[in-house]
């Protein structure tokens, strides 16, 4: 019960307006075409610019930032919603057990941060590194990465960015990804903009695999996991 009042007050808020954008339903889904920028990647304007100077900053110090992922168009991300699931499938699995297991990596399209132009993957540039990029082991001691995760660790908040999915034994929700940074001065209001909107409806109904397992308690759920179980600095 205390969830459920939380989530209420929280969503009770006026229009929000981000950049003199106001933050719609569309916008926060990645259901339209806002204004990126980038050379390679694509953020928010006010995003672009700290982490340019942040990149600079982290170059003078001998690490030299590569975004491999921006911002995600609910399109994309339901694609790969929807192959995830359908390979997940072929094990014959039960869906709900799936669906518990993708959404500790995958986020529900719709409901991705990456949907707002204030998000980055980042990984070390000029580094040699087995398989995937994306892997908590190049982010460790002796791992392709960790001499730019010491480096964000220590200096990324300066710059307004701050790991999402932290390492904590407590958190629940997306598992921990130690690539993935947050430019906090707008993200808070995005996030405060989707919670806004009825999720609770939203998400069941959405066109992408699954949704008809989608009870209204793993919807609530979600939401306090997976989309508040972050960063103190990005709530």
């Amino acid at each position: 019960m205390r969830q459920i009042l939380f989530y209420f007050l929280y969503c009770l808020v006026t229009p929000i307006f981000a950049q003199d954008i106001e933050l719609t339903e569309e916008l926060l889904m990645g259901k339209t075409n806002p204004s990126l920028y980038g050379n390679k990647y694509s953020l928010l304007s006010d995003v672009q610019k700290a982490f340019q100077k942040m990149k600079s900053a982290a170059y003078e110090d001998g690490i030299s930032l590569k975004v491999v992922e921006s911002y995600i168009d609910f399109e994309t991300l339901a694609l790969q919603w929807d192959i995830a699931f359908i390979e997940a499938n072929e094990g014959r699995k039960l869906p709900e057990k799936i669906i518990d297991e993708m959404v500790e990596t995958i986020p529900i399209p719709g409901t991705s941060r990456h949907h707002w132009g204030t998000e980055v993957d980042l990984i070390q540039d000029l580094r040699t590194y087995q398989g995937e990029a994306l892997q908590i082991e190049h982010f460790e001691p002796d791992g392709a990465f960790f001499e730019m995760h010491q480096w964000l660790q220590k200096n990324a908040a300066d710059y307004g960015f701050y790991m999402v999915y932290t390492k904590h034994k407590k958190r629940k929700g997306m598992r921990y990804k130690p690539w993935q940074y947050s430019y906090a001065p707008l993200s808070k209001l995005y996030l405060k903009g989707l919670l806004r909107i009825p999720l609770m409806r939203i998400i069941p109904s959405l066109d992408v695999e699954g949704t008809s397992h989608f009870s209204p308690s793993f919807v609530e759920n979600y939401i306090f996991d997976n989309l508040l179980n972050i960063h103190p600095a990005l709530r």
